[in-house]
């Protein structure tokens, strides 16, 4: 009995390492790599959109999931009107920016920061006798952005933007102040 069962056990022994041999021999061939699947949604390309107070131009580059692009903007902000002393008030009105943005895609959803140069119109009230100025600043903030469809996105984005020693006339003394913006502006884009 014990002859027996010593040799059904090296029967199975070398049955198992025939099939291990074989199926070894069978995995010599190319390396198996799993085939990387695409985003389902690709944000590169041009769009244009409108938001808020104005419209805005640009293009997106998608490398993997991180989006790189470049935008510029147009608007009317009617702002609120600054206080400056002496009875004088500035108030932002037009406003241009161009900027860069950087974001993570998850699909249909992208999520960004950006930072650019902006250039607002700020008009001059009350006593101000200067008249209307211009002024570059900065411009910094983060967003949202969702595909609805292929060619259609909405998002919300916050923008801090910042205008330093802003000059203006007051009864024969120049003053300069210091402006910053923080806006919430909503709008929608169109791809193609």
């Amino acid at each position: 009995m014990m002859r027996r069962i010593g040799f059904m056990m090296l029967v199975a022994a070398a049955a198992s390492g025939l099939m291990r041999g074989a199926a070894s021999a069978a995995d010599h061939g190319q390396p198996y790599t799993k085939a990387a699947l695409p985003p389902a949604y690709d944000w590169s390309g041009f769009y244009a959109g409108i938001y808020s107070a104005g419209v805005r131009v640009g293009y997106n580059r998608q490398f993997g999931t991180f989006v790189l692009g470049a935008e510029a903007d147009a608007g009317h902000l009617g702002g609120p009107t600054a206080e400056i002393g002496d009875g004088g008030t500035l108030k932002q009105t037009w406003n241009s920016g161009a900027r860069v943005r950087a974001g993570v895609a998850m699909d249909r959803t992208l999520i960004y920061g950006l930072v650019g140069y902006n250039i607002a119109q700020f008009r001059a009230g009350g006593t101000v006798t200067s008249g209307n100025k211009w002024k570059s600043g900065y411009d910094i903030g983060a967003g949202i952005e969702y595909a609805v469809l292929k060619n259609i996105s909405i998002g919300l984005e916050y923008d801090y933007s910042r205008f330093d020693n802003v000059t203006s006339v007051i009864g024969g003394t120049t003053k300069k102040n210091n402006f910053g913006d923080h806006t919430v502006r909503a709008g929608v884009n169109f791809r193609f």
